[in-house]
């Protein structure tokens, strides 16, 4: 998983990627005309039985999240969403993640 950050209209945190759990929502994925060429193709095509799409989970860029951590001021003076190998980041694209 690669950093990156949230951003709202009050400004910008960074978010630490080495200790998180993701709770990420299952959406279909539609392979371009041709992409049964591409590896995996034949394993998704056989655990399916179709090819037209699958169902994968991830993280789009520019997408709503809800990000839980603890709030850290780094060396440089950023503001930076940790996590703890006990008590790790939870990253949720799921909507109503922070319903109660």
């Amino acid at each position: 998983m690669l950093a990156f950050q949230i951003r709202d209209e009050t400004g910008a945190l960074e978010v630490d990627v080495d200790h998180v759990a993701l709770d990420l929502e299952m959406g279909p994925v539609f392979p371009a005309e041709g992409a049964a060429h591409v590896f995996g193709a034949d394993i998704v095509a056989r655990n399916s039985g179709r090819t037209e799409h699958y169902y994968e989970a991830k993280l789009v860029a520019n997408s709503s999240v809800a990000v839980t951590g603890v709030l850290r001021r780094g060396a440089d003076g950023t503001l930076r969403l940790v996590g703890t190998p006990t008590e790790p980041l939870v990253i949720s694209n799921r909507p109503g993640a922070l319903d109660a």
